[in-house]
């Protein structure tokens, strides 16, 4: 009996560990326990009592998540644990408007063909018609693409 008790508390360590850590191998390993429980239990006891040891483990598993996941986090140490911020930025930079087009600037790198430019002391990406630019020559925007503004000479 007590090898049973104690893969069912194997098993609800591996699980709790499993909601702190990243992957799905804890969880897998908890559920093998609790699994490995059951069986020993069937194995000894019948049916009934390892159907009984399967319920156990189920509902301390879901009590446990839900202490977990609710108390947790407002704890000292959850805090640390959980991540309460979000990002609000997007992964992309803003992009050129269709009203860059036929404004000039200044390459901020040689664009071969690509670099950056400044145009209305915006910083953008830029893609070179005429092929090399050099830093710090004057541009024109003459057409706009997904990532980048389109550049020649001016």
């Amino acid at each position: 009996m007590s090898i049973i008790v104690g893969l069912i508390i194997l098993g609800l360590v591996f699980i709790f560990f499993e909601v702190i850590v990243a992957g799905i191998l804890l969880g897998i390993l908890g559920a093998g326990a609790m699994i490995a429980a059951s069986v020993l239990a069937f194995q000894s006891y019948g049916m009934m009592p390892a159907f009984g040891v399967f319920m156990v483990s189920l509902v301390a598993v879901v009590i446990m998540l839900v202490i977990e996941l609710k108390w947790l986090p407002k704890t000292k140490i959850g805090k640390r644990m959980f991540l309460e911020t979000s990002v609000d930025a997007q992964s992309t930079e803003t992009l050129g408007t269709d009203s860059l087009i036929g404004k000039t600037g200044e390459t901020q790198t040689t664009l071969a063909p690509s670099g950056r430019v400044v145009i209305e002391g915006k910083e953008f990406e830029g893609f070179s018609q005429d092929g090399l630019i050099n830093k710090g020559e004057a541009i024109k925007v003459v057409g706009r693409d997904n990532f980048r503004i389109i550049v020649k000479k001016a």
